[in-house]
């Protein structure tokens, strides 16, 4: 059984592809597979909080049962597959329970597989990747770790571990695979870490076990060795224009108060696995602006979470749903037989959780968490049934087990397929093309997936498709993602040159409510005034011998349309001759928009004031204004 244990923390970790889009996902799949393997052979009986987790799984998937039509069933399906490895993580820590001198033995190996992860680490930070593991060159030196934050919320947490468990033994050894682990974290310039660690650290009692100082103070002096020796890759690499610097804080301050607002107004919370979908409806429309590191680019990605465990477990699954996942893990942590060492792992774990989300985005500190938790003396633990309702609780891993698992199978394949499609695609000037077939794959097992269809509208443009097939690509992506920046842009530009022009006012409506001020849909909406001032006055001039009247106000509104246009391009000269010809049709307003055309740079603040001003109903076609400094 020691084995299983191993596995289920390693497995995920080096299970790595440079191309995999998701390893967040892939990782918790895998997990969920293992842990039924596991579970077939060896049934874990009731453990403490058993039913309070089902009270918390219940009412997280409570809301689901009331949402929106709007909302596919799909979409719903691929939010609990993404929360499924909770499940799995609950029957895991059933097992290292029941099979605690198994977990025990297993520790030693676990430590040694994080470690020669860290270890791999290093020799992409001095420049040697003989396993071709890094995506780009570029990319953070943490394969098969998936990025900064998860390799710092993993190898933190253990190094502690290491030092409480006992791990090497002889302290020579332990001071050698212990500093070049803590020098690796400390070059990541992860702020989490040199927290997570002192708070940690405090439930050693260092001031009263020696034995654990010279540990503690060589992992800190290493870190801070590596901190200063590796440059931040901010440094190293300049920014671009369109990508000004943020602080961390300002980021989550707004994250953390955009999901309070909605948690105090949504008190049975908004259903497992709805925020990455969610949140763009009701999050403060800064967020996306300020957390970008390309805010021109439209296909830049939104945040899976909040980065705070905590509130994504009370957006998602309400007030009750925290209160009793709180109680599961207070029913859990006062076992009699659990052991104290993992405490201090737990806690520094627990703090990342914090500022992260480790458990519903990092399989790995997912599996060590629950580990940990499980974790008991070196005597087998007791799990014997105390009452005769205790069956009905014995009961419900078996349930876990299997969701988990059916959960896993569609989220595995779509994965690797999709991971196969990108290795085997084709790169033309910095733009990929996916390979079909397994594209396609993908897609059948995973179709709540909103970045397949992305990939296949973009697979079928390059290659040639039919407008209709892009359309319904980008329509399955906007279905499932209805904040898809990247689709809803591509929408509307193919329903402006092959297909509706209000229809693709409908589309640039629904970016904007979630992106106004995003340059790829400004530059939509500037499209869209000259599209439409254009085709104003080409309906002006066929009526005009019929119906001057009509053909007036046509070419108004055109006019008024393109000198707007103008004047959000910031091409003054072409705003005032437009402004000109606006006036020569207004009427009674002539006087106001020959004056804005005497300014030597009318703004586009100025000019859309005046429009709203002269022209009735004018609002829902001029879009929103720029944003004010």
């Amino acid at each position: 059984m020691s084995w299983f244990f191993a596995a289920a923390v390693l497995l995920p970790v080096w299970v790595w592809s440079p191309t995999l889009l998701d390893d967040a996902r892939l990782d918790g799949a895998l997990l969920s597979l293992l842990t039924l393997f596991a579970f077939l052979k060896f049934r874990p009986a009731s453990i403490p909080g058993t039913k309070a987790f089902l009270l918390f799984l219940c009412l997280g998937l409570a809301p689901l049962f009331f949402t929106p039509l709007e909302l596919p069933t799909l979409a719903i399906w691929g939010g609990l597959v993404d929360r499924a490895p909770l499940l799995s993580a609950f029957v895991l820590l059933g097992l290292g329970v029941q099979q605690s001198n198994a977990l025990n033995r297993a520790w030693p190996w676990i430590f040694g597989g994080i470690f020669a992860a860290a270890g791999y680490g290093l020799l992409q930070l001095f420049g040697l990747d003989p396993l071709h593991w890094r995506p780009m060159e570029a990319s953070a030196p943490t394969a098969p770790l998936p990025g900064t934050n998860h390799a710092a919320e993993v190898l933190a947490p253990t190094l502690l571990a290491a030092i409480a468990f006992g791990w090497p033994r002889s302290p020579r050894i332990r001071a050698a695979v212990l500093s070049p682990v803590a020098f690796f974290l400390g070059s990541l310039h992860v702020l989490a870490p040199w927290i997570s660690i002192p708070i940690g650290a405090l439930f050693l009692r260092p001031w009263k076990n020696s034995k654990v100082i010279f540990p503690l103070l060589l992992v800190l002096a290493s870190m801070a060795i590596g901190n200063f020796w590796a440059k931040p890759k901010a440094e190293v690499q300049p920014q671009e224009e369109t990508a000004p610097s943020h602080d961390s804080f300002e980021i989550r301050w707004l994250t953390d108060l955009s999901v309070a607002q909605h948690a105090f107004t949504h008190p049975l919370g908004i259903g497992l696995g709805q925020y990455e979908k969610s949140h763009p409806h009701w999050q403060n429309p800064d967020i996306l602006r300020v957390a970008s590191h390309n805010y021109s680019d439209p296909a830049t990605p939104r945040a899976k979470d909040p980065h705070n465990e905590v509130l994504l477990v009370w957006v998602e699954s309400g007030w009750l749903g925290l209160a009793f996942l709180c109680l599961c893990l207070f029913q859990l942590l006062r076992r009699p037989e659990r052991s104290t060492w993992p405490l201090v792992p737990l806690v520094a774990l627990g703090f990342h959780a914090c500022v992260r989300s480790p458990f519903s985005d990092n399989a790995t500190a997912l599996a060590l968490g629950a580990l940990w938790l499980a974790t008991s003396e070196k005597q087998q633990a007791t799990t014997t049934p105390k009452t005769r309702n205790d069956w009905f609780s014995s009961l419900l891993p078996s349930a876990f087990a299997l969701l988990a698992a059916v959960a896993a199978i569609p989220q595995l394949i779509g994965e690797v397929s999709l991971s196969r499609a990108i290795a085997e695609g084709e790169v033309s000037q910095t733009k990929l093309t996916a390979e079909e077939k397994h594209l396609r794959r993908s897609l059948r097992w995973r179709p709540w997936h909103a970045v397949s269809w992305d990939l296949e509208a973009s697979r079928l443009s390059r290659t040639g498709g039919k407008p209709n097939e892009v359309r319904t690509a980008l329509r399955q992506a906007i279905q499932q993602d209805p904040a898809d920046l990247f689709a809803l842009t591509s929408l509307l530009k193919l329903e402006m040159l092959s297909g509706s022009p209000l229809l693709a006012h409908d589309i640039l409506l629904q970016a904007e409510s979630f992106a106004a001020q995003h340059p790829s849909i400004r530059e939509a909406r500037t499209l869209w005034l000259e599209e439409m001032g254009a085709n104003q006055n080409h309906e002006a001039t066929l009526i005009l011998m019929e119906n001057q009247a009509k053909a007036r106000a046509h070419f108004l509104m055109g006019h008024a349309f393109l000198a707007l246009a103008a004047a959000r391009r910031d091409d003054y000269q072409s705003c005032k001759e437009e402004l000109i010809q606006t006036g020569f049709y207004a009427g009674e307003n002539r006087p106001l928009f020959e004056r804005m055309a005497r300014k030597p740079e009318p703004d586009e603040l100025s000019v859309r004031e005046l429009l709203l001003r002269t022209l009735a109903d004018s609002e829902p076609y001029l879009g929103p204004g720029p944003e004010k400094d």
